[in-house]
């Protein structure tokens, strides 16, 4: 792997105010000199436990004999907060006739916590790529490349476009990669989108075959810029990323599985779901694994895992060309999991007629879905045609094994295989299953829910009514989605999105986990993977009536407000009891995606 790495820190120079952790100081004696290029800009970080603004400081541009060119406000955001302290950044330009730049407080005391953080970005060398174009000279193994970039003008919650042109040996431009768009004004381009509140972001792309050359330019078609701040060339062979690579390579392990879905490319930072954790248990088990997701892989590894290979929407039909043709590997299996759309219709009937076997995996009622305006790409047809046509059919719930046998006109058999959790998180949470913790947890009283907060499905009003029947209960929300014109309650703390692996930290000392979905079509057939999460953390479950809830032996399903209040009221005042814990323990190790991938097998005689 090769790496440029263009981020640098300015020191201070003579005479520069150095602030100390904690300083108070009155903005009106507080001056910052840098010497800088006109073409340079540079962006200050700071934390101050008092928000400051644009008329809190001013911006003089001096000659080099300390005259005043000009003087103008810069530009200054509050990027985050933590701590109860603004993470403040004060960003600010060259000038073609200064030499010095002078960043001057106005009157207001500011206790600064240091220390303060200097950035430069320039189109000289020692500064992070900022200006009209940039050569990048590649070398002849490269597979990959990962920008990391400072959104640095405009919305920092949009995505900044760059421009980047791949060449070869002749000075031929070639094809752009498939992460990226193409426009027929803007040529081929990425979006670098912010991942932090802090206006930092990073993609990655794979490098097309042949390249010796890159060239990267802002688009300027919109307000929002970045500045690149370091690039970084993965060598990767692209002989191991090939599908012919890949099925040779199933000739040696117990067989290969397609997984035709919507999901997300596994190494994408996204939140995985039901076929990314399939596929990693099936190649654990020794299957060979081609993930197709619903788009590109927009920088994900195409092997992220060792036997699996993902690849982009766009290549599965040059692909599927070839995989009927696929000898010598018995075990061939064909899974459509929750796509029911024309081109898995005839995906499926292609390899069926090749001897693969073929499933049709239901994972949500994408009807349902497609009804509230998702899944647009949803065909009823298609999802009737796959239920009759697949060998097999497996779905997440009973109520959707029940539409399933309809669809299929008596053809198959559909077999419920719920949802499931990483055994990784069930050891990570072991501590939070035993006697003393779980009655420490009770007596504390906290009563949260994990996910999403669309009014599509979250039922606010019952959840709303239950806090204001239990005013002493403290309720608390994680979840991105909250409707801007929900008044909560006193007794009602919203938490914010958090990280998958910082959730435990906010759920440790919740009491009952809640899963309170409307009573509609939508959420019938739903196999909440909360569940599975609320019992990893000693939980016990209130919810409305869904999935596998009734099989949970600390779960109580409600059908009415009073009924969740009192569900709610029992769970904390109830004793836990060992055998309880036992039970718990007994349902958790038999709700494991290894266990859901053993079963899916036995299903399709694999």
């Amino acid at each position: 792997m090769m790496k440029t790495e263009w981020v640098s820190t300015l020191d201070h120079s003579p005479g520069q105010t150095r602030l100390q952790a904690g300083e108070v100081v009155d903005l009106s004696g507080l001056k910052w000199h840098f010497r800088m290029g006109s073409k340079e800009l540079i962006r200050v970080s700071t934390r101050v436990t008092e928000n400051i603004g644009p008329d809190d400081l001013t911006l003089k541009y001096l000659a080099e004999d300390g005259t005043e060119i000009a003087a103008v406000t810069p530009e200054v955001h509050v990027e985050a907060s933590v701590d109860d302290l603004d993470i403040v950044s004060i960003q600010f330009r060259g000038h073609r006739d200064a030499s010095t730049v002078e960043l001057c407080g106005k009157s207001k005391p500011v206790a600064f916590v240091g220390p303060d953080v200097v950035e430069r970005f320039s189109n000289e060398a020692g500064g992070p790529y900022l200006g009209d174009e940039l050569t990048v000279y590649l070398p002849n193994d490269s597979g990959e490349l990962k920008f990391d970039a400072f959104l640095i003008a405009g919305d920092r919650s949009k995505p900044a476009l760059v421009s980047l042109r791949f060449w070869d040996e002749n000075e031929i431009e070639l094809l752009p990669p498939s992460e990226g768009s193409v426009n027929p004004v803007l040529g081929s381009y990425i979006a670098i989108r912010p991942s932090s509140g802090i206006g930092k972001g990073s993609t990655k792309i794979s490098v097309p075959i042949g390249s010796q050359r890159l060239t990267i330019r802002p688009l300027a078609n919109r307000n929002e810029a970045a500045a690149i701040s370091s690039l970084e060339v993965f060598s990767t062979s692209h002989e191991s990323c090939s599908l012919a690579h890949f099925v040779e390579e199933a000739k040696d392990r117990a067989g290969i599985i397609i997984i035709d879905s919507t999901a997300p490319p596994l190494g994408s930072g996204v939140v995985t779901i039901r076929p990314n954790n399939m596929a990693i248990k099936y190649a654990d088990l020794g299957y060979s694994v081609l993930s197709i997701g619903y788009g590109k892989l927009n920088g994900a590894d195409r092997r992220p895992l060792p036997g699996i290979l993902q690849a982009n929407r766009d290549e599965f039909w040059t692909m599927l060309s070839e995989l009927v043709e696929v000898s010598g590997i018995d075990k061939k299996l064909y899974i459509c999991s929750s796509f029911p759309s024309p081109s898995s219709v005839m995906a499926m009937r292609e390899l069926s007629d090749a001897g693969w076997t073929t499933l049709y995996e239901i994972r949500d009622d994408m009807e349902e879905f497609n009804r509230v305006g998702l899944s647009q790409w949803y065909s009823p047809e298609a999802e009737t045609l796959l239920c009759r046509n697949a060998d097999h059919v497996t779905t997440v719930s009973p109520a959707l094994s029940m539409k399933a046998a309809v669809l299929s006109g008596g053809r198959n058999r559909p077999v419920t295989i719920p949802n499931a959790i990483h055994e990784h998180y069930i050891h990570l949470a072991q501590s939070l299953r035993n006697l003393d913790t779980v009655e420490q947890k009770r007596h504390r009283g906290i009563v949260g829910y994990l996910g999403h907060l669309t009014p599509a499905w979250f039922d606010w009003e019952t959840y709303l009514d239950a806090a204001d029947a239990l005013p002493e209960t403290r309720f608390e929300i994680i979840g991105p989605g909250k409707p801007s014109h929900v008044q909560l309650p006193k007794n009602v703390h919203y938490l914010g999105a958090k990280k998958q692996t910082d959730l435990q930290t906010y759920t440790r000392d919740w009491t009952v986990g809640l899963i309170p979905f409307k009573k509609a079509p939508l959420t019938r057939g739903v196999d909440p993977n909360k569940l599975f999460e609320y019992c990893a953390w000693g939980l016990r479950t209130v919810s409305a009536e869904m999935g596998s809830i009734e099989d949970c032996p600390t779960a109580v399903a409600y059908h009415t407000t009073e009924e969740m209040i009192s569900a709610i009221h029992k769970a904390l005042r109830t004793p836990w009891t060992q055998s309880e814990i036992d039970a718990l323990d007994i349902y958790l190790e038999k709700s494991t995606w290894l266990d859901r991938a053993h079963q899916t097998l036995k299903v399709v005689e694999l």
